[in-house]
């Protein structure tokens, strides 16, 4: 961002993210430091906020304030557990955002290996969805048209493309709240979302619990 360069360090004694202000290239000098739990795998930046993938198991996605770089300031962090994402030990490892989306990938494991935020409010992103995918996603863009583009190291799949449209999609709360008047408040839902299982859009658009595949015999399930 500008004639600034933000260095990631692998946790330790030392400061995990420093700063350099690079605008004389024969000149360069360190001007900022934080102290960060785990250490950086990826991360981008928009909106003076650098936002961070990490291997810290409490803290996978971290949103450093750098308005000052010279006083960086950690402004949010956010968990990922087995309750919101279906994984709680699996490292967060590629981060990419638009206008007002964030995505998150980590390693392949139970539950969702690319996590998606609504990120409006530049400080503090909130969860909004998750996608099962083949393998693990090595890297990760997003564009303005609601489209995630993730470099997998799945074989057959190198290259995985994700349409978030109906993240916080308005139709989805919709049907949330007729979802609502038809069914007891903790009846859960199987959800198979366009046709493809592990999409948990809908389970969290709708606020509910259930399934986005059927695991087992359905009267197993119910």
């Amino acid at each position: 961002r500008g004639y600034y360069l933000y260095v990631g360090n692998k946790n330790g004694p030392g400061k995990e993210l420093v700063i350099f202000d690079i605008h004389n290239i024969p000149n360069v000098s360190l001007v900022g430091a934080l102290d960060l739990d785990g250490s950086p795998q990826d991360f981008t930046i928009v909106n003076n906020y650098l936002y961070i993938a990490s291997d810290d198991d409490n803290q996978e996605l971290q949103v450093v304030d750098v308005n000052n770089p010279i006083n960086p300031i950690l402004a949010s962090t956010f968990n990922l557990t087995e309750a919101n994402s279906g994984n709680d030990n699996k490292n967060a490892i590629a981060i990419a955002i638009n206008s007002s989306k964030l995505g998150l990938g980590r390693e392949k494991g139970t539950g969702s290996e690319l996590l998606v935020f609504d990120s409006s409010v530049s400080s503090t992103p909130v969860l909004a969805g998750g996608l099962n995918l083949n393998g693990s996603p090595r890297d990760l863009k997003i564009n303005n048209n609601e489209k995630v583009f993730v470099a997998s190291n799945y074989n057959s799949e190198e290259l995985q493309v994700v349409d978030i449209f109906n993240i916080n999609n308005p139709s989805l709360t919709v049907a949330g709240r007729e979802l609502d008047k038809l069914l007891p408040a903790r009846a859960k839902v199987i959800a198979i979302a366009h046709g493809s299982e592990g999409d948990t859009t809908f389970l969290y658009a709708v606020n509910r619990q259930g399934w986005t595949s059927f695991e087992k015999p359905l009267p197993e399930m119910i």
